[in-house]
């Protein structure tokens, strides 16, 4: 509905909105396969710390960085590829077409290594005995 209503009141960003509204889906599995593939490689645990522990610090920034270096790595790919359509030829579909089937393609390029993490993943190395 809220879509639906901002699309009907701001007609000029509309072209804008339905391609985003397109490019959700594929966002949202490269969002999560990222994050999964990362806890897979790196399990961690979200579990508070002591003060002054600095181990556990560290190795929730280091998981937070390697999170974020795939993000940025991927959307990068995404954003270099929309940039042409959307300045020669100002058009949204021309440049979310392209943006559309690096996103899908990451995506799908996700899905093997998600397999291979996933299969090499074994809870039962990090609880106590």
């Amino acid at each position: 509905m809220l879509f639906l209503a901002s699309c009907l009141l701001l007609p000029g960003v509309a072209p804008w909105l339905v391609c985003t509204a397109a490019l959700a889906p594929p966002f949202n599995f490269f969002l999560f396969a990222s994050d999964k593939l990362v806890f897979y490689l790196y399990p961690t645990r979200m579990a508070k710390g002591a003060p002054g522990d600095f181990q556990n610090a560290g190795r929730q920034m280091l998981y937070m960085m390697l999170k974020m270096l795939l993000l940025f790595g991927g959307l990068a790919l995404v954003g270099v590829s929309a940039v042409p359509g959307a300045a020669m030829y100002r058009s949204a579909l021309v440049a979310v077409i392209p943006a559309a089937v690096v996103l899908i393609a990451e995506c799908l390029a996700l899905v093997p290594l998600l397999i291979y993490a996933f299969d090499r993943f074994d809870p039962s190395v990090d609880t106590p005995a």
